[in-house]
């Protein structure tokens, strides 16, 4: 089960956000510039083997690491469905 804690491990691995505390809370607002933006939707395709469409993916579900969460979870389910 993917857990808040696996996200916020991942939004700040390699540095790629500065301006987010490793301690930030759940529903801290991520300001994600676009490359950090395809960076970040590339490692959660890569992790949790889901495919993320681009062309339809919102910016509130990047808005914070509850609403990545949240998105991430729901493409899990979609993607188990038969």
């Amino acid at each position: 089960m993917m857990t808040l804690d696996e996200i916020r491990d991942l939004v700040l691995s390699e540095n790629m956000f500065a301006n987010i505390e490793p301690e930030c809370a759940p529903d801290t607002p991520l300001d994600l510039d676009s490359m950090s933006l395809i960076w970040l939707i590339t490692r959660l395709e890569e992790r949790y083997d889901i495919a993320i469409d681009y062309r339809e993916v919102d910016l509130s579900h990047f808005s914070s690491i509850r609403a990545i969460h949240a998105f991430v979870s729901a493409c899990l389910i979609q993607e188990a469905k038969p």
